[in-house]
């Protein structure tokens, strides 16, 4: 089972599909109701399970209310939690940056190399899922490959 928040666009969406295809049964958690009901639909399609939570997880006791409902839907599970922490990856992200200095940076680095995908991003997530029981990943970072660190 994997709870996946922000599964309502790029990573998280990515990420859910993924962990889906992977055999999980998967909780997708966004503010966006109707695009996490789409998700839902399409993971089904492709044969896995999914179920979908909306919550505004940047808000603490929406946070915690919604997590208290996977416990008590789901029951108690071992946990396992990695901090993925991307480079620069194309999503819808990159059209709420209102910044002009960062707008132009970010569109002159599309020409100098190539961003990340929330696949890519998504197959890390599945990487980690993956891994035996006993082992887990804490912290990562994925970044392209053109990117200086």
């Amino acid at each position: 089972m994997a709870v996946v928040t922000g599964a309502s666009s790029g990573i998280g969406e990515a990420s859910a599909e993924r962990l889906a295809a992977l055999g999980a049964r998967v909780v997708v958690v966004a503010r966006r109701a109707e695009r996490l009901d789409d998700l839902v639909v399409r993971i089904g399609k492709a044969g896995g399970q999914a179920s979908a939570l909306a919550a505004d997880v940047t808000d603490a006791a929406a946070a915690r209310a919604a997590a208290e409902r996977v416990a008590a839907e789901l029951g108690a599970k071992n946990v396992r939690v990695s901090a993925i922490e991307p480079g620069i990856v194309g999503t819808e992200l990159q059209s709420h940056v209102t910044d002009e200095g960062a707008r132009a940076w970010l569109e002159g680095s599309k020409e100098t190399m190539e961003w990340l995908t929330p696949q890519d991003v998504a197959q890390t997530v599945g990487f980690i899922a993956s891994l035996p029981p006993r082992a887990n990943l804490q912290q990562v970072t994925i970044m392209p490959t053109g990117q200086p660190s």
